[in-house]
């Protein structure tokens, strides 16, 4: 039997994500002012599907953006079973907020376990990342940095219930861990929007994940869901050409 995420967005909160929208971190609102330059937090754009980066990865010379892989479903009027949706191919251009040229999709999980036959309703589900291809012409334009705070240097299984955290540079709260580690409740001191999905939740230089799964229907504020960032990685890991992926650093530089 196939495991139900237990909470989704709705299909009207699903469309609303895919609706092109300015970068902003909860209770900014979409009009917020967008530090230049490629960053966690920068715009991605498929067409008319737009997620913010959540982190900035580097190996050797390539430059990636993490960003959710249901960003690129074909298909997003619904909650996506990553071995089952339509995905965007590898290969398709995507538009970067403060970049001048265009990026690339080079890993996406969901492609990735459709590929290998993948069946475990946990991966399925939860292991949701994919890459995008930073064009080395921009490299100088790119920081590891979360604006307003600092640039992780590690990546963390999540944080103790309760913990503080930041979405964005916005203060949030750490809530329960579900699903053998891979899902973990986050809530936010402003509202969380549909500009909202994607952007990095981090615990003072620790990165998280990225916010995947908004509340849906809830007439009392409710958490929104992260994905365990360090999972999907060992997952990336296992990939042929993406062995070394690693975040970029503060010390570091495109």
């Amino acid at each position: 039997m196939r495991l139900t995420p237990r909470r989704f967005v709705s299909a009207c909160a699903v469309v609303a994500v895919l609706l092109p929208v300015a970068a902003s971190w909860p209770g900014m609102g979409a009009a917020a002012a967008v530090p230049p330059g490629i960053h966690p937090g920068s715009s991605v754009t498929f067409g008319d599907v737009t997620c913010q980066a959540g982190a900035v990865l580097r190996q050797r010379h390539r430059l990636f953006l993490a960003i959710p892989a249901s960003c690129g479903g074909i298909d997003p009027g619904k909650v996506q079973d990553g071995c089952a949706e339509a995905e965007s191919p590898l290969g398709v251009p995507v538009k970067i907020g403060g970049a001048r040229h265009k990026g690339r999709l080079v890993y996406n999980s969901f492609t990735e376990m459709q590929l290998h036959g993948v069946l475990s309703p946990t991966l399925c589900y939860y292991n949701d990342l994919a890459l995008v291809k930073i064009d080395r012409r921009d490299a100088s334009r790119v920081s590891g940095r979360i604006p307003g705070r600092q640039a992780p240097s590690r990546i963390a299984s999540g944080a103790p219930a309760g913990a503080a955290v930041s979405v964005g540079s916005e203060p949030g709260t750490a809530g329960a861990i579900h699903h053998h580690g891979w899902e973990q409740d986050i809530n936010s001191v402003g509202p969380f929007t549909t500009a909202d999905v994607g952007a990095p939740i981090s615990r003072d230089n620790y990165l998280i994940g990225m916010l995947i799964v908004l509340p849906a229907g809830a007439v009392m504020p409710a958490p929104a869901e992260v994905y365990n960032f360090a999972k999907a990685m060992r997952q990336l890991h296992k990939v042929r050409g993406f062995h070394h992926v690693r975040l970029l650093r503060a010390s570091q530089h495109g």
